[in-house]
């Protein structure tokens, strides 16, 4: 993902795929949404529900201008509707 996409997105970096290591790798009966997650289609917020990280997507309107700035939570996996269970590896001691 470009620098430019990231500030003009608003998306925090240790949202993105490969800017963060799992302590849970997310799986799920597919094996798409960790890749989904890699290849920077979903995010991955800080925020934790339950023991999960809360997931994401940012649409985009026709004209690139973002659906909703604060993106739309995923819960499940879309492609096979599974509950996403992953979590990042804290940075915080």
């Amino acid at each position: 993902m470009s620098e430019k996409f990231d500030k003009t997105m608003g998306i925090p970096e240790d949202h993105i795929g490969g800017h963060f290591e799992w302590e849970v790798v997310p799986n799920c009966s597919c094996g798409k949404i960790k890749r989904a997650v890699e290849e920077q289609y979903f995010f991955v917020s800080n925020t934790i529900i339950g023991d999960y990280n809360q997931f994401y997507l940012m649409p985009l309107a026709a004209n690139g201008s973002l659906v909703h700035s604060g993106g739309v939570p995923i819960l499940n996996c879309p492609f096979c509707g599974e509950r996403i269970k992953g979590r990042k590896l804290s940075s915080k001691g």
